[in-house]
């Protein structure tokens, strides 16, 4: 279906996971300040 209406399915899924990339990369940054932040000596 992608296929059919673009006829440029590489360049869909490239955007598509360049998106992914942009949204998580930073999550998983912020989330691993937040750890060592939040980090209790035992």
């Amino acid at each position: 279906m992608l296929n059919n209406a673009t006829f440029q399915p590489f360049k869909v899924f490239a955007f598509v996971a360049l998106l992914y990339f942009m949204i998580c990369f930073p999550l998983s940054l912020y989330a691993r300040y937040l750890e060592s932040k939040n980090h209790v000596p035992s």
